[in-house]
């Protein structure tokens, strides 16, 4: 930012004025120059989900969901998508491992095959493990998502042995706490007033990240000081559940998807508008010992 300034100054006792000091003046320009220095981290973890990060809620994932049509009674019809609160709570159950034995109509996940979710093992252990969360949650299937109350998702985690299941507001502190313990964080929230576009999705990682601001102060074009002052800015890693798409870190609590303020895993992918400001929550627990 630049800031010019011209004071005239009328002095006949000093004589400034010129012509018997009875008036006339002088021009001091006065500027500020800030600029900012590269951003360099200076903390940064390890992303805890970074495994699943390709995974989304339709094949294999939805395979065993029912289809639902566009409209009521007419449209075109497709499996319902699996979900945000089920694909996350997938993902937190596959990097846990827990519980050791998880079936749905007869069939147990394999663990194991869900780290290859391309391979037929794959493929059907993520759609078992998928319809299983969802019947245990009692989702709501439809044509355009797959709807989950936030209090069925913390029950859920509670009968599968995770410990500590609390629901709260976002909270930064409360989010690299769970990070440092190796605990991925659910967090859901609203896009405005748009309730039927809530989103749940992870946060697996957080950084910080510094830079320098430096201030320049010229007066007639002469420099006459310099100061400098660190700015820190505050990051967690999303994962959106898109297939890798707006996965990234974001500014703490500022959850808009096209924002030039986040470092995104895959740039070139597409951005939504989508701005998550209203009724941030997370779901934190301790995990099964």
């Amino acid at each position: 930012m630049c800031l010019s300034l011209c004071v005239n100054y009328i002095d006949d006792q000093m004589g400034r004025a010129g012509g018997g000091g009875s008036g006339g003046g002088t021009c001091s320009t006065n500027k500020i120059n800030t600029t900012y220095s590269d951003w360099k981290n200076i903390l940064r973890t390890n992303n805890l989900l970074g495994t699943y990060a390709d995974w989304h809620q339709n094949t294999p994932f939805n395979d065993l969901y029912p289809k639902k049509r566009r409209y009521i009674f007419f449209g075109c019809r497709r499996k319902a998508p699996a979900g945000c609160f089920p694909l996350a709570l997938a993902k937190i159950l596959t990097n846990f491992r827990e519980p050791q034995r998880f079936s749905c109509n007869g069939t147990t996940v394999d663990w194991n095959a869900l780290d290859n979710i391309y391979s037929s093992q794959g493929k059907t252990a993520a759609a078992i493990l998928l319809k299983g969360i969802a019947e245990w949650c009692g989702s709501m299937y439809f044509y355009q998502g797959t709807f989950t109350f936030p209090s069925k998702a913390s029950s859920f985690l509670k009968d599968m042995g995770f410990n500590n299941v609390k629901r709260f507001n976002y909270d930064y502190n409360g989010v690299t706490s769970m990070i440092d313990n190796g605990c991925p964080v659910i967090i859901y929230a609203i896009p405005g007033i748009k309730v039927w576009n809530s989103h749940a999705w992870i946060i697996d990682g957080y950084k910080i990240k510094a830079r320098q601001e430096i201030t320049k102060y010229y007066r007639n074009g002469v420099l006459m000081s310099t100061s400098t002052k660190p700015d820190t800015c505050r990051m967690v890693h999303c994962d959106f559940g898109w297939s890798g798409r707006c996965n990234g870190y974001y500014v703490d609590g500022v959850f808009k998807l096209n924002s030039n303020d986040n470092d995104y895993d895959y740039p070139w992918m597409d951005r939504e508008k989508t701005k998550y400001n209203h009724h941030i929550r997370i779901i934190t627990y301790t995990k099964p010992i």
